[in-house]
């Protein structure tokens, strides 16, 4: 709920014409203020040379996937992003079973079923309650509002 919130921020944000860099600072600020709020709770902890650096690739290629999400929200039809970001569950699964040896199981392959139905349901609804039937051509190409 609150990711989904957080997104149809950044689709306002980004169509009022804020930069993508300065939404993308100040949620990341918001974070952090969360993450030390949070400390008294969790403690620091030690990390080594590796780790360290490890964090620092997240950090940079995290920040690189927000700017562009941030973007994506901004310019593109923002329950079509959604669907697609779904899919990143799909991935992570499967990079878990390809890089990790996860189990493939019922539960998991169903949870996943259920993700994607579940955003294809609301795409395909938000279309048909536009103009009264299903356009999918109205959803991979978003009018232009400006």
């Amino acid at each position: 709920m609150i990711a989904a919130t957080a997104y149809l921020q950044a689709t306002a944000l980004g169509r009022a014409g804020e930069p993508e860099v300065r939404i993308v600072f100040y949620f990341s600020l918001g974070g952090a203020a969360a993450g030390v709020l949070l400390l008294p709770f969790s403690g620091l902890h030690r990390h080594t040379w590796h780790g360290a650096l490890l964090l620092l690739a997240v950090g940079v290629l995290a920040t690189i996937a927000q700017l562009m999400m941030t973007r994506a929200y901004g310019t593109g039809t923002t329950l079509v992003n959604a669907c697609l970001q779904y899919l990143g569950i799909v991935w992570a699964f499967a990079y878990g079973v390809l890089l990790f040896d996860d189990r493939v199981t019922a539960l998991a392959l169903s949870g996943m079923l259920l993700i994607v139905a579940a955003g294809l349901s609301a795409t395909l609804l938000r279309s048909r309650s536009r103009s009264g039937k299903p356009q999918l051509a109205a959803i991979a190409d978003p009018p232009n509002t400006a």
